[in-house]
């Protein structure tokens, strides 16, 4: 399986404007009393957002996938960015194209990752159909450090759920916004940390393409016809904790977190069992006709809102399967947290 590379970077070029004696030079106009020269005012202009563009490409969609079956691309990106540093991401947008490089239906995309590894820790931040873009509230990023013991990837799946017949090529475009450590660092950028909060109902059969995932433990199952609505603790995958099974720390609170359903979702609820509170609910709009998630909901916030290690949390999700037949089903929160979070310990075995 190989990937091909389509790249750019941009960055905020710097305009000269230079006139010579004699040929319609204009004479220079003098500083306002009080204000920094031009080139002390550069100096101290604020850091402007990069934006990383790349093509993750090799996909055929020949035929029906259902989600956690479809063909799937990983590209290495560590040469794409600034090299023995850390980048912190601000958003990241994906859209489906063509072979040409045309734009065709989200309703192919599974998910996509962009994903860092070392041996001590990793995380990703990542979309899915019905959230093709992410974008973190203002203040904080995602670092990605992009050192010689790091594994940085992109890593897409694809999912056909509507049509019987087709023979399309594909590949994932993806805008990935950042700041150098340094201007992360003169902007007060806080760090978050992505915190994955998956369901594992007890429901009664597993999802056919949970092969695919299992050594990640993320959670699948089949839903039958009709509207359900499934309760479960909150699972991290890869990660046991008896009696603190996320990780929380003294501090920790979600700022960033988005709906992750399959077609056919309806909501996600975080609720706390202690207090018996909903923490937050989100919601999916599913397209007419077919099976297709259109948008699914985010919470973004500054302030954000506390996880307490000693309160028992779980998910609330509901489908309504309006065919006569069994479908795949998951529901979870992709998030970003600040404050404390235990790391998952294995990294080092999974490298």
């Amino acid at each position: 399986m190989t990937s091909r590379a389509a790249v750019a970077l941009f960055v905020a070029p710097l305009l000269l404007n230079v006139a010579l004696p004699g040929h319609g030079a204009t004479p220079e106009k003098a500083a306002a009393p009080g204000s920094p020269p031009d080139d002390l005012q550069a100096t101290h202009a604020e850091p402007e957002l990069r934006s990383l563009e790349l093509l993750l490409e090799g996909f055929h969609i020949d035929k029906k996938y259902i989600s956690m079956e479809g063909p799937q691309e990983k590209m290495p990106i560590k040469s794409k960015l600034p090299p023995d540093s850390t980048v912190w991401v601000r958003s990241m947008a994906v859209e489906m194209v063509d072979a040409e490089n045309e734009a065709i239906s989200p309703e192919f995309l599974c998910h996509a990752w962009l994903s860092y590894r070392s041996p001590e820790s990793g995380g990703m931040m990542t979309v899915s159909q019905g959230t093709e873009s992410v974008t973190l509230p203002e203040g904080f990023g995602f670092p990605v450090p992009n050192t010689a013991d790091n594994r940085v990837m992109l890593i897409g799946m694809i999912e056909n759920n509507n049509h019987e017949v087709i023979d399309q090529r594909a590949a994932m475009k993806y805008t990935i916004g950042y700041y150098s450590d340094e201007d992360a660092q003169r902007l007060g950028l806080e760090a978050l940390k992505p915190l994955n909060m998956v369901a594992r109902p007890d429901a009664p059969a597993v999802h056919p393409g949970e092969h695919h995932v299992a050594g990640l433990k993320s959670h699948h199952w089949l839903v039958p016809p009709g509207r359900h609505t499934y309760r479960s603790p909150v699972v991290r995958p890869m990660f046991e904790r008896p009696g603190n099974p996320l990780g929380i720390g003294t501090n920790t609170r979600i700022h960033f977190m988005r709906v992750h359903l399959h077609g056919y979702g309806e909501s996600v609820a975080l609720l706390d069992k202690t207090t018996g509170e909903t923490v937050w609910r989100g919601y999916a709009k599913n397209a007419d006709g077919l099976r297709q998630i259109l948008h699914s909901d985010s919470y973004s916030d500054v302030e954000g809102v506390p996880l307490h290690r000693d309160h028992e949390y779980e998910l609330e999700i509901v489908y309504d399967n309006p065919t006569d037949e069994p479908i795949d089903a998951m529901g979870a929160f992709r998030a970003f947290v600040s404050g404390d979070l235990v790391e998952r310990r294995n990294f080092k075995r999974r490298r």
